[in-house]
């Protein structure tokens, strides 16, 4: 799989001065609400965190999607181009399949649900993104067009942005990569800001769940929210 400069008609993360957070997508301002119906469920930004809260008593938000196998029998396929991200790769597939023993992935060379990889996007305002199978553009090949009666239709690729991720430990992109296998497991952001620690799950902003927190495996409520969905 081949990484790709995906500079045009892609994703930033604006912070306005006052008023609703806004995004840019593609060309349009949207408002948070909207934007979180598109591509914003499945990256991993830069920027600050923002202030989004989980409805109800649950402790986790679902993104309405996810593998339609049982979550022990995943696989998952290496896509990545060095040693730096090969080991982050493995051990957060270590990560997620010590966590539950309803969610197990076995690498494999072909027939895989999920691929990870690492690419250059460019200064775009996120560390990690989930695409379809062959996406290598934020704007166009978020997998949620792929999705059909709540199941994932084909593979999802989990990437690092090498632009920003070169530049960070193995735990850190560790950190990155679990948040995006959540994404792929089913889980939406439950972005929090200044909470304890305790509180901060691994689907959360970088800034939160690595830089303060130091978190790079999956949390209680992180593992409830998939527990719910195989």
């Amino acid at each position: 799989m081949n990484a790709v400069d995906a500079r045009r008609n892609t994703i930033a993360v604006y912070r306005p001065t006052s008023g609703v957070e806004k995004f840019h997508w593609g060309g349009t301002l949207l408002s948070v609400r909207r934007w979180l119906s598109y591509a914003a469920v499945v990256v991993l930004t830069t920027s600050a965190a923002l202030t989004f809260n989980a409805a109800g008593a649950q402790a986790f938000n679902l993104l309405g999607c996810k593998y339609n196998t049982s979550g022990n029998s995943l696989k998952w396929k290496d896509y990545t181009t060095s040693n730096a991200y090969r080991n982050p790769a493995e051990f957060s597939i270590i990560a997620w399949n010590d966590s539950s023993s309803q969610v197990q992935f076995t690498e494999v060379t072909s027939g895989a649900n999920l691929g990870i990889a690492d690419g250059n996007f460019g200064n775009l305002s996120f560390w990690g993104v989930l695409l379809d199978a062959s996406g290598v553009d934020p704007n166009n090949d978020n997998p949620l067009y792929k999705c059909s009666n709540g199941h994932w239709t084909e593979t999802n690729t989990a990437w690092w942005n090498s632009y920003h991720a070169d530049s960070v430990p193995g735990a850190a992109k560790q950190s990155i990569m679990v948040h995006e296998i959540g994404h792929a497991l089913g889980l939406a952001h439950r972005l929090t800001s200044g909470q304890a620690c305790s509180n901060v799950t691994m689907m959360d902003s970088f800034n939160e769940m690595y830089v303060r927190c130091g978190w790079n495996t999956p949390r209680l409520d992180d593992i409830n929210g998939v527990q719910t969905l195989y």
